[in-house]
């Protein structure tokens, strides 16, 4: 998104990054390391069973609940956020259509055991542990992302697109943490809800072979495309309207290792891409000025 200015110092913890249109981009990018001071996972017994009060919730299991205690206090690939103003195609007069978009790319915690060791542990005790570990850290940073995202959403129509290497599958908790789990068909759209093409895609062409990383010959779906109600044709608020979701996943050969792509240039993940197209039509059949769809 920008160079590195003379005498900078970037810290060396890996960071998301991006690639705009010249021209596009909205003031200038940040990052976020740590995760927001008004989340804690540190949560006594009173305050679990607090939370987790709800007239079709049966609490009977939430009554043994002890204390928790988590010290995530910053992710471990930091999450970029830029805004970027969508340009009108073979507009040569840099005409764009539409607010400004916000974006938000992430990386979490992948599935890979963390390492832990204890004297006492077996290899087999220490590899559930990790993934243990693993799965704790990755759901950690899904809900402070999560909370990025409602902040940035809640209470206004801004368009806002989360893009990235999420780690997890489109049914995971993961995902249902970041995204606010929205009802698809039967919805008519959420403040702060966020739509997966993957599944947008689905209920177009009712099939599913959506798949971004192979790995010890198990096809997965990590890397996700999330989009605002601005996105989604089912809500009012809805101004892009979705064209479809494409993969090049071609390259992915579950006997190539991840070295392998390294030595021959190619990326061990899919590449993927959402296509929406600008409609204008403000669902106000009164409004005489309005100009119609455009891409």
């Amino acid at each position: 998104v920008r160079e590195r200015e003379k005498g900078e110092i970037w810290d060396e913890d890996v960071s998301c990054a991006a690639a705009v249109l010249k021209g596009s981009l909205v003031g200038k990018p940040k990052w976020f390391k740590d995760i927001p001071q008004s989340i804690s996972f540190d949560l006594k017994r009173g305050e679990i069973i607090e939370s987790s009060v709800s007239e079709d919730v049966d609490q009977s299991e939430d009554e043994e609940a002890t204390t928790v205690s988590v010290d995530i206090k910053e992710f471990q690939r930091s999450v970029l956020y830029f805004q970027v103003k969508p340009f009108k195609p073979h507009s040569r007069t840099g005409e764009f259509r539409g607010k400004p978009i916000s974006v938000f790319v992430a990386h979490l915690k992948s599935k890979r055991p963390s390492r832990v060791r204890k004297p006492y542990w077996n290899m087999d005790e220490e590899n559930a542990l990790g993934l243990a570990m693993s799965t704790i850290k990755r759901t950690a940073e899904a809900a402070a992302l999560r909370f990025l995202l409602i902040k940035e959403m809640k209470g206004n129509d801004t368009p806002v697109i989360l893009l990235g290497d999420l780690n997890d599958d489109p049914h995971s908790n993961t995902l249902d943490i970041i995204s606010g789990a929205p009802r698809y068909l039967d919805s008519r759209g959420h403040d702060t809800a966020l739509y997966s093409t993957n599944f947008l895609e689905q209920y177009r062409s009712l099939r599913d072979i959506y798949y971004t990383y192979v790995h010890q010959n198990k096809h997965e779906t990590l890397d996700h495309i999330l989009v605002s109600e601005e996105f989604y044709e089912n809500s009012k608020r809805c101004r892009w309207k979705f064209r479809g979701l494409y993969l090049k996943n071609d390259h992915l050969d579950k006997d190539k290792a991840t070295k392998e792509h390294e030595a021959d240039g190619t990326s061990d993940h899919a590449i993927v891409k959402a296509k929406f197209e600008y409609n204008c039509f403000e669902r106000n059949h009164n409004d005489k000025n309005n100009p119609g769809p455009n891409r």
